[in-house]
This record gives C-alpha cells, sequence and structure tokens, in this order.
C-alpha cells in the first residue's frame, strides 16, 4: 500500500473519531443514567411504549451551554382513561362530555446539558399541550394557552424518566385534571358575564300584570348586549336593551303566533313589521336560534334602538306573582 493512501487512510480514521466524539445528540443516546446503568438513554426513549413522532434536535443557550432535546407526541385515548389522582371516575366523564373532535395529545420534552468531558445531565422534563384540542365550542390554545405554553413540569426531572425506564406509559393526568377544572371556571364565568347583561337589560322592563306564573326561554345577543325571551309557542315573545353609555333603551313583550311552515313568529298588532326567524328547532318546538331584522322603525325601541340580530338560548327565565323574574342558566 502507497505512503500516500496510507496517510488518507489515516486522516479519515482520525476524522471519524472526532466526528463521532463531537456529535452531541450520540453522547447522550449512547449513555447512561445513574439510577440504571442497564441500557441507554437511547434505546429507552426510542423504544418505550406510548409516544409517537419521537424527534432528537440540540441547541445552544445565550450562554453557549450544549443542549439534547428529546421531544415525542403522548395521544391520549379519553375513552380508554381508567382512573387516577387527581382525574376522577366523574372527571372521566366530564372530559368525555366536553372535549368535541379528536382526542387530545400531549408532547413530551426532555433535555440534557452537556458538560466539557462529555457527560451530561438531565435538567428539564415537561409535558404540553400540542394545539388540536376543541372543547366544546372553545379551541385550544386561544381558551387554554398557558397549558399549550407551559403545562406540566418537573422539579426532579428523572421522576418521569425513571416511568419510562420501567416501559410505563405517560398519561398526563394532572393535566387532564387542570383542563377539566379550567372548563368550569370558564363555564362560570361566561355565565357571570351573561347574568350580567340580563339583569342590566332587565333594568328597563316591567312584566305585565296578568302573568302569575310562566316560564319563558331566555335568548342572548351576547355582541350587542341584547336580550328576547318568551315562549313563541304560546305566542309570547319580549325583548329588552340598555346602553349605559348613551343611554338608549328598548321594552317590548308582545303576543302573536308562529306561521304555518313553523319557521317565523309573527307579531299580532306590531307597530312595525320586523321579521323574526326560528331556527335549530327541537323536538319540543322550541327554536335554539332567533334571528331578528327590521325593528329600527319600531315604536316599542325607545331613541330608535334596534334589537335586531340573532339570538341563542341560553336559560329559562321563571316568573312568579308578586316575587319578579327568577334566571336558571344552562
Amino acid at each position: 500500500m502507497s505512503r500516500l493512501l496510507q496517510s488518507l487512510l489515516f486522516l479519515l480514521v482520525v476524522f471519524s473519531l472526532c466526528s463521532c466524539k463531537g456529535d452531541d445528540i450520540s453522547i447522550v443516546k449512547n449513555g447512561y443514567m445513574n439510577f440504571d446503568q442497564s441500557v441507554t438513554i437511547g434505546d429507552v426513549l426510542d423504544n418505550c411504549k406510548g409516544l409517537e413522532n419521537r424527534s432528537w434536535s440540540k441547541f445552544e443557550t445565550e450562554l453557549k451551554r450544549k443542549v439534547v432535546n428529546f421531544t415525542a407526541d403522548i395521544p391520549v385515548k379519553i375513552d380508554l382513561l381508567t382512573p387516577n389522582h387527581p382525574l376522577t371516575t366523574n372527571g372521566i366523564a366530564v372530559l368525555k362530555d366536553i372535549v368535541m373532535g379528536t382526542d387530545p395529545v400531549f408532547q413530551l420534552t426532555l433535555q440534557f446539558q452537556l458538560k466539557q468531558n462529555d457527560s451530561f445531565e438531565l435538567i428539564y422534563a415537561g409535558i404540553t399541550l400540542k394545539p388540536n384540542l376543541i372543547i366544546e365550542d372553545i379551541s385550544v390554545p386561544d381558551a387554554y394557552k398557558s397549558f399549550v405554553d407551559t403545562g406540566q413540569t418537573y422539579s426532579d426531572p428523572t421522576y418521569m424518566l425513571k416511568q419510562l425506564y420501567q416501559n410505563q406509559e405517560l398519561v398526563p393526568y394532572n393535566l387532564l385534571h387542570a383542563i377539566q377544572s379550567s372548563y368550569f371556571d370558564k363555564k362560570e364565568e361566561a355565565k357571570r358575564k351573561k347574568r350580567k347583561i340580563i339583569a342590566n337589560a332587565f333594568n328597563t322592563f316591567e312584566f305585565p300584570s296578568d302573568y302569575g306564573r310562566a316560564r319563558f326561554v331566555m335568548y342572548l345577543n351576547e355582541k350587542n348586549e341584547r336580550i328576547l325571551f318568551g315562549n313563541v309557542q304560546k305566542g309570547i315573545l319580549g325583548g329588552a336593551y340598555a346602553n349605559n353609555e348613551n343611554g338608549s333603551t328598548c321594552s317590548f313583550f308582545e303576543k302573536g303566533e308562529i306561521n304555518s311552515a313553523g319557521t317565523k313568529f309573527e307579531f299580532n298588532n306590531p307597530s312595525c313589521t320586523p321579521e323574526v326567524n326560528l331556527k335549530d328547532i327541537t323536538k319540543a318546538g322550541m327554536p335554539r336560534i332567533v334571528a331578528v331584522s327590521g325593528t329600527i322603525d319600531c315604536s316599542f325601541c325607545e331613541g330608535g334602538s334596534s334589537l335586531d340580530g340573532e339570538y341563542h338560548a341560553v336559560g329559562y327565565l321563571d316568573v312568579y306573582e308578586g316575587r319578579g323574574p327568577s334566571l336558571t342558566l344552562w
């Protein structure tokens, strides 16, 4: 073999050894954790069950510290969940009711910081929610941003890693419980807002004295802060609106009937001819949506205020003689 060829082969071997030594990801994947010297980190993370879309990457911090980053998806099948603290059987039932579309997917992140002697340390472990979830009509991450941005972190990162070393599936019960709890908090917050709008509108309204006891459906246009209420099946529809900024108000309570097609409510003696369309009719004949147009010139709206818009059923309004109305929101 020529001296030139021998030199080239020697340089190639040296280059290969240097390249392997400098491969930060390989250093971590081929390394061992102190709590288990029987298997490499790479063999565990690349083969343990319950993880999908595994990915290895590396980066440097602003202070030039080298970090190897491992991420993987944790899909959760809500129908297959079993109770585990803090998520109870009832909590799982709630999740089944409120989660729409696809099941939630979480992301596991592990970060290993390299040291000068090619040793390393696990410095971070966390689970976050991927923005694929829809809870009723709320899209994540808009309403659940904290679960997407920060999620659940561990003060002792090895706690999570030890579960993977035992080939245990990671189920983020704490996060699932937090999502369920946050849903109820947001629902109560939404109810408080609706109650405030309805109470403000009712400041302009007085029920006729000939109603001893009656139950009406409450409809709300939350954007424009206006309400409708009544029982169109029995031929009654009312509405109210109050604007605290300019003092304009609107209040009416009229009788009428549903047309033969069951799609419109028509007033008996209106001062104008508004169009009241009934949509999303239930089996019991109650419209979940009432769409109103053409009220701008109606005499029951003082100051030219308009009740035009789409109103959605949000609860029941019970009227008791001598006691006033009582609101129950769904």
